[in-house]
């Protein structure tokens, strides 16, 4: 099966490799400082730009720098970043780039397959309504069977990973596509999400839910110990930007609400135990425990058995053990403060 980790998440959200800045090129450096600005200016989670409120709040400070890095992109076709291009293209017609949609129109009139896999894989995303994201979903289907003039590989590969992060597909949407392409790489890559979307995570709302494991010292751990306080999980991990731009907010919210009855629990999935534990010493603020299963390909075992498919991923476990939110960004010190009221 294909990995989601190293086929749909990590080429989205992940940083360029660290490098000295006194080693780095400046084609590199402009590669890395473009990076980091979108990683700020996008949603920590791809998959709430489906809320038209969350594109109107983003759209005017991220589409400039989308356009910068489509135009370095274009400049620069031996670039790490040159592969992920047209995701770029991608987000910034989901973000309202009209200038971009009536060139891409233009193309798809032409006979460009890639031009119109893109158009509809945005159109996924942003449907406002169960009836135009079915008409969406059926338009990706119907390009992906084509047998004439198939869309790019680049393009394929592009909807599949937008659509996994940003589409939110459901298994049956999943299925639909990994049908539609069978045969195709994208075939297997849409199943491999057909099959983590069986275990979405909103399944279990309102479940009774215990996270055990180990922390980085061996030490079994569980949160079962911590029955009788509101629990934030964060499933994370060091070389995940938005992940780790994240933590501050953690850190504010144990300090605010720890006396009154919150904990804060780290799932990590690190493959490199020393990379943690590196990265906690510099950040001795982070103190809460961290379960980790090291040397290990793809997310922590708990992170896969919940349905996990990218990262950052916050839940929020009441007072009882039950789980009430497995989406709780940009919503925290309400749901917390409520949760502790219970």
């Amino acid at each position: 099966m294909v990995r989601l980790r190293q086929a749909l998440v990590l080429a989205l959200f992940v940083a360029l490799p660290a490098q000295a800045e006194s080693e780095r090129d400046p084609r590199e450096a402009r590669a890395a400082a473009l990076l980091d600005e979108f990683h700020r200016v996008m949603p920590r989670s791809p998959g709430e730009l489906r809320a038209a409120a969350v594109r109107t709040a983003r759209a005017n400070e991220a589409l400039p720098v989308l356009r910068q890095l489509r135009v370095f992109v274009s400049e620069h076709r031996d670039s790490p970043l040159a592969a992920r291009g047209l995701e770029f293209s991608v987000y910034s017609l989901v973000l309202g780039d009209e200038a971009l949609r009536a060139a891409l129109a233009e193309q798809r009139t032409a006979g460009d397959a890639g031009a119109r896999l893109l158009l509809e894989s945005s159109a996924v995303i942003v449907a406002a309504d169960a009836a135009q994201r079915a008409s969406a979903v059926a338009a990706v289907a119907a390009t992906l069977r084509e047998a004439g003039k198939p869309a790019p590989v680049e393009a394929t590969d592009c909807a599949v990973r937008c659509l996994v992060m940003a589409g939110d597909l459901s298994e049956s949407e999943a299925r639909q596509l990994a049908a539609s392409a069978v045969g195709k790489p994208a075939g297997a890559q849409f199943a491999a999400a057909a099959e983590a979307a069986a275990k979405d995570p909103r399944r279990r709302l309102d479940q009774p839910v215990e996270f055990a494991g180990k922390l980085a010292s061996g030490e079994a751990f569980t949160t079962a110990s911590l029955r009788g306080k509101v629990v934030l999980i964060d499933f994370w991990a060091t070389w995940c930007q938005p992940c780790v731009r994240g933590l501050p907010e953690l850190v504010r919210l144990q300090r605010e609400f720890g006396p009154r009855g919150f904990a804060v629990v780290g799932v990590s999935s690190d493959r490199e135990s020393a990379a943690l534990a590196k990265f906690l010493a510099a950040h001795p603020e982070i103190d809460w425990p961290q379960l980790v299963e090291p040397d290990r390909e793809g997310f922590h075992p708990l992170a896969e058995r919940f349905g996990i498919t990218a990262i950052p991923r916050l839940f929020l476990v009441d007072r009882k053990g039950v789980l009430r939110s497995v989406d709780a960004h940009g919503k925290l010190d309400e749901l917390i403060a409520r949760l502790l009221a219970e």
